[in-house]
């Protein structure tokens, strides 16, 4: 009789564990596969986030590369040139179309001729009748870039010519000497000085993007709301 009980007792407990099982595997089941879909689309979004930063950080350079602009120029800017200077060549970072043009100033404001005006490819060519004095020297240029676009710019030199520099104190010496010999007789022909002229300075002006000050709040701004949808993906995913 008690085996009977006991029987009876085992089949019941055994059918509840079956439809416990049943339901608790269904259940767990769709959790996991709920949890999957969540953990897919978190991914998924942090990925489209991400491919969206890299497009936005390539955007300066594809805008660099879409404008024209000096990039090294003879002489170059900033340069102080200790030799005689009469050709000037300018080289952009891409081609720039025929009417393209530079202007050459001297210190003064005054205009220097320019003659022989070339424009080949990337580079503008054009040279003065005659070696420019020491001074300072400021080049215009106007452009027309590879989109069609005017752009214009100036940069300056400095021509320090020892050569000039030497002729210039050796005339003064002369003048001095021939006011002395005038009034006192004395004929004495001034010494010739001879100094070596250190070598010219080269150096050379280099094309860089500039990136504005929006464009870095922007950036900064994705950045932020990515790290927050990252973390927002994690918590849920705990929870």
């Amino acid at each position: 009789m008690h085996a009977f009980f006991v029987g009876v007792y085992l089949y019941k407990n055994a059918a509840l564990f079956l439809i416990l099982h049943g339901i608790i595997g269904k259940w767990t089941g769709s959790v996991i596969i709920l949890w999957e879909k969540v953990y897919e689309g978190g991914i998924a979004m942090i990925n489209r986030i991400i491919l969206l930063l890299i497009g936005l950080l390539l955007i300066p350079f594809q805008l660099v590369q879409a404008h024209s602009g000096l990039e090294s120029a003879d002489p170059a800017p900033d340069a102080v040139v200790e030799r005689s200077v009469q050709n000037l060549t300018l080289f952009f970072n891409t081609k720039i179309e025929q009417n393209s043009s530079f202007q050459l100033f001297n210190d003064s404001g005054n205009e220097v001729q320019i003659n022989n005006r070339t424009t080949e490819e990337n580079m503008l060519y054009g040279e003065t009748s005659e070696p420019l004095s020491n001074g300072k020297y400021t080049v215009r240029w106007n452009i027309i870039g590879k989109d069609g676009h005017p752009i214009e710019g100036e940069y300056s030199f400095t021509v320090k010519n020892q050569e000039e520099q030497k002729q210039e104190q050796k005339n003064e010496n002369n003048g001095t000497k021939q006011d002395n010999g005038a009034g006192n007789g004395n004929t004495e022909e001034p010494e010739n000085q001879s100094e070596s002229a250190p070598p010219s300075q080269t150096q050379t002006n280099t094309f860089e993007p500039e990136f504005s000050t929006p464009f870095i709040t922007l950036i900064g701004g994705l950045i932020l709301i990515a790290v927050v949808s990252f973390g927002w993906m994690v918590r849920r995913e705990k929870e």
